[in-house]
């Protein structure tokens, strides 16, 4: 039988997990927030305009987007387009 001590430890392991993935998710879409607000700024003060920022842009959102493939994956599976 399950003891309310160890019943106890398990909620503040879970209680940490749960803690621990919200910050990290929160800080993901903290990152994305921000890139958003400062993309078209920063791209502009590189020298980009027009067609050019859009493309760029829209790249860069892309690829903070997209998850990177694990190690073990082979690579002539994984193929990603940015046109």
């Amino acid at each position: 039988m399950v003891t309310t001590n160890e019943l106890h430890n398990w909620k503040k392991v879970f209680t940490a997990a749960v803690l621990v993935a919200a910050l990290g998710y929160f800080v993901d879409i903290y990152d994305l927030l921000l890139f958003s607000i400062v993309r078209i700024k920063s791209l502009t003060d590189l020298g980009l305009s027009g067609a050019d920022l859009t493309d760029k842009g829209l790249l860069l959102i892309n690829m903070q987007m997209v998850k990177p493939p694990h190690r073990k994956s082979n690579p002539a599976r994984v193929s990603l387009r940015f046109s």
